[in-house]
């Protein structure tokens, strides 16, 4: 351990490079050192997510046995289809996720948000965005996967409907309750 007092390791490099500091500079890393830790404290405590103060709480639990996923699929004459970016833009995957999660489970607010869906996809439709069919209904189903440390069933999670809306032509009128035309 005999270095010489130039070796960074050793007590007299510190107190070379704290006497060459002055004692404005000292100061002011000091506030900048307390300033971080007690933002970062307050960033954990109101469970915020402004980085680079994130309080990581997708680290801060024990992973799941399960995972669960919404998907949006189309209703045509030849059968279900999930539903593309270029359909349902400017909605990404994971804001199309997002929003079908926080649906909730109300009936008539699942109904409005599915028709605003069936608007947007009939008008990137004529608008030329994409060339999917004529949707005659649209379906949220929850997916779920066991986790298996091989993925042997990524191909086949467990589904349940959690919402479905059927659109029907409105062309013909619906009778009146007196059977007049």
């Amino acid at each position: 351990m005999g270095g010489s007092s130039e070796d960074l390791g050793s007590v007299g490099a510190l107190e070379q490079l704290g006497a060459a500091m002055s004692v404005a500079r000292r100061v002011l890393i000091t506030i900048l050192v307390v300033g971080l830790v007690f933002a970062s404290l307050y960033e954990v405590r109101e469970e915020r997510d402004d980085w680079p103060l994130s309080n990581f709480p997708m680290y801060s639990q024990l992973a799941p046995n399960s995972f669960r996923e919404k998907s949006l699929y189309g209703v045509s004459a030849t059968g279900e289809l999930p539903l593309t970016f270029a359909m349902t833009a400017p909605l990404g995957d994971a804001t199309l996720r997002y929003a079908l999660d926080r649906i909730g489970k109300d009936e008539a607010r699942k109904r409005v948000a599915l028709e605003a869906f069936k608007t947007v996809y009939d008008t990137r439709k004529k608008d030329g965005k994409h060339n999917g069919p004529e949707l005659l209904g649209l379906v949220i189903y929850e997916k779920k996967w066991k986790i298996l440390t091989d993925l042997s069933n990524i191909e086949h999670p467990k589904k349940k409907v959690s919402a479905r809306v059927s659109f029907t032509s409105e062309a013909s009128p619906a009778p009146s309750a007196s059977g007049a035309p």
